[in-house]
């Protein structure tokens, strides 16, 4: 009977002859030595080549699998890395536009109460703070433009009464807002109206 080790250095030959290493030829020759030399048949031989070599393409199946296995998994990892940056992206662009809704709803209720203050504030019919103007609530008061227009209301669009020229002397009964603007409400030559509080100061 064949002894073990002899039997693995014959099974490595053969394993050589089939491969793709270049040593086919040494490997065959080697392979015969120890044939004869273990009392193998020729038909003995041939199985176990035929045997090594189904061995060595099943190996190279599984080889070419595995490769093949490899490379979907890295083509599917990189899809989704591909989508985690498309989903980033998205997100930062989501995030972006809620910013500039929130900035915009700011601006639209900030908007929106100063209308309100400008449509109430007359409603109110209280005299505003006439600091900025340089004007009294009340008291006697002159006009510091030429032709200051006289108005039937506190609205550039009202009725116009008269223009009154530089100096001209008027009694101020009190000071309002009306669309952004303050108008002072005042007597002259025995009318009242009004005129922009820009164009009125205390003498």
């Amino acid at each position: 009977m064949p002894h073990p080790d002899d039997l693995e250095r014959l099974a490595d030959r053969l394993a050589m002859i089939v491969s793709d290493d270049g040593e086919a030829g040494n490997a065959g020759i080697a392979a015969a030595h120890l044939a004869r030399r273990m009392g193998l048949t020729g038909g003995e031989l041939k199985a176990m080549l035929l045997s090594g070599g189904a061995e060595v393409a099943g190996l190279r199946h599984i080889v070419a699998q595995l490769d093949f296995a490899v490379q979907r998994a890295e083509s599917e990892a990189k899809l989704l890395r591909d989508a985690g940056e498309r989903l980033h992206d998205e997100l930062d662009r989501a995030n972006s536009m809620l910013r500039l809704h929130r900035v915009a709803a700011v601006m639209v209720v900030a908007v929106a109460v100063v209308a309100a203050a400008a449509v109430v504030a007359p409603r109110i019919g209280g005299p505003v703070h006439p600091a900025a103007a340089g004007l009294a609530t009340t008291g006697l008061a002159a006009t510091r433009v030429p032709n200051a227009e006289l108005h039937r209301e506190p609205d550039q669009s009202s009725a116009l009464l008269a223009r009154l020229p530089v100096g001209a002397k008027v009694v101020v009964r009190r000071v309002v807002w009306h669309t952004l603007s303050q108008w002072a409400e005042v007597e002259v030559d025995g009318q009242t109206g009004y005129v922009s509080a820009n164009d009125v100061t205390l003498p």
